[in-house]
């Protein structure tokens, strides 16, 4: 796999996510400038409210699923821990919930946190050996400089 299409990839997925997030927010404001005014008890709010929450709901199931997918994407590529999902279906524990509108599991705001704290531990094991080297070659550099500087 190139590289392009790795960054294409990412790319696009960051696209979608800002899209819905967009879309997410036209709707919370369309819902309140065509309510402005009605009576919250009315049969037109009524249903107009029911059409919000399920095109809202739509839309935070898909992020969340893409957020989710992100995250385990970047997990699983630096070998970080990921949280245990539930053995039945349908359950739930402080890690993963259930989506009854796409029909899986997505990551809680607790598990996305571990999850991001686990993979910013294993990037700072990768790194940490190169940065200490880095800065040791640096040093003796400088050193060599200022020793043969006239």
């Amino acid at each position: 796999m190139g590289v392009g299409k790795v960054l294409f990839d990412w790319r696009d997925r960051r696209y979608r996510l800002i899209q819905l997030r967009l879309e997410r927010e036209k709707a919370y404001e369309d819902f309140y400038t065509r309510t402005k005014g009605l009576n919250r008890r009315s049969e037109e709010y009524e249903s107009l409210d029911g059409d919000h929450q399920n095109a809202v709901a739509l839309l935070s199931a898909e992020i969340g699923r893409l957020e989710t997918l992100d995250l385990l994407r970047r997990a699983y590529r630096w070998r970080a821990p990921v949280p245990g999902h539930p053995v039945l279906p349908e359950t739930e524990n402080e890690h993963w919930a259930w989506n009854r509108v796409i029909g899986g599991y997505h990551l809680t705001t607790k598990g996305m946190r571990e999850v991001r704290h686990a993979v910013a531990a294993e990037v700072d094991l990768y790194y940490k050996p190169w940065l200490s080297w880095a800065a040791i070659a640096i040093s003796f550099l400088a050193l060599i400089v200022s020793v043969f500087k006239p």
